[in-house]
Parts: C-alpha cells; structure tokens; sequence
C-alpha cells in the first residue's frame, strides 16, 4: 500500500519540481516531454490503486 502512495506523490512532486524548475533553467521540448510522461504515468497509477484499495469496513465477520 505504501508503493501505492509513493508513486502518486512522486508523480507530484516530480511534476511540480519540473514547475519550478522550469522557471530558471531552459529545458529541452524532449525533457519536458518525457518528465510529463513520467509524471502523469505515476499520478495515474498511485490513483488507480487507491481506487483499487477495498475499503477499511469490508472484513465483517
């Protein structure tokens, strides 16, 4: 579950650092690119499990 959460706030905090970043130093159009990729990619899986994850009140016994 851990990995589950990493990975959307690396997508995050990847996307944002590339924000600001960006703002002093002139990346290339492919480093923007493939850092957009890298990051939606992240924020969608970490979402996609925690959709996944079951609910804390699904084990009634």
């Amino acid at each position: 579950m851990i990995l589950k959460e990493l990975a959307l706030y690396a997508g995050i905090l990847i996307n944002a650092g590339y924000i600001i970043i960006k703002r002093y130093i002139e990346i290339s159009d492919t480093v923007a690119i493939a850092t957009g990729l890298v990051s939606i990619a992240l924020i969608i899986a970490g979402l996609v499990f925690n959709i996944r994850r079951p609910g804390k009140g699904a084990n009634h016994t």
